[in-house]
């Protein structure tokens, strides 16, 4: 696959935002606290998380005022906000 063959945990970032792959995948076993799946992408999660912290070390270096708040939008199904 394109991910076994190209993959750099330096650009987890964008493996995460890439359109058809971690997003949603990641997002949905998080939500429904999917273990297994949770398990089998700790790798990806670990660097996904060392590269938003890098970036944030970053951009807080250019922007020394207030904090500010990024996020991506999420959408979520009425009965999954219910649980």
């Amino acid at each position: 696959s394109k991910f076994e063959e190209e993959y750099d945990p330096n650009h987890a970032i964008w493996w995460y935002t890439y359109e058809t792959f971690f997003y949603e995948n990641a997002n949905l076993s998080l939500r429904l606290l999917n273990v297994d799946m949770i398990l089998m992408m700790n790798f990806f999660i670990y660097d996904l998380h060392l590269g938003i912290e890098q970036l944030y070390r970053m951009q807080r270096g250019q922007h020394r005022t207030e904090p500010f708040v990024v996020y991506r939008g999420q959408a979520l199904s009425h009965a999954d906000f219910e649980k």
